[in-house]
């Protein structure tokens, strides 16, 4: 006979639940209210957030950069580790005379790839 006991659990959801899928992404749901009238625009598959935004002047760069801020800020209040191993820069241009920024995440620059593989 299999005894079992109760064990107080304060956060979390149990791996391989149904409803842990749900519940993930209505704890994440309002990471795309924090670019709100802010012209970067976002992008949510699982766990995965993309943000991106078409550079046309100088002031943009700051704006994504604010943008990645944001992100590292919301994931601390709310107690997600950003991998930052897994966080990449992306840059897509036309032009041979693009001016090529560095984006970094709480201090640690961003590598720059030329591909990237979407699920």
């Amino acid at each position: 006979m299999v005894s079992l006991r109760f064990v107080r659990v304060t956060s979390g959801v149990p791996q391989g639940s149904v409803l842990g899928p749900v519940l993930f992404l209505i704890y994440i749901n309002d990471i795309v209210d924090l670019f709100e009238n802010s012209g970067v625009c976002t992008k949510l598959y699982a766990d995965d957030v993309k943000i991106y935004l078409e550079i046309t002047n100088n002031s943009d760069y700051e704006m994504l950069q604010d943008g990645i801020n944001k992100i590292y800020v919301w994931s601390n209040l709310w107690q997600l580790r950003l991998a930052n191993d897994k966080c990449q820069h992306n840059h897509i241009t036309l032009s041979t005379t693009a001016h090529l920024v560095d984006y970094s995440v709480s201090g640690v620059q961003l590598p720059t790839v030329e591909n990237i593989r979407d699920l």
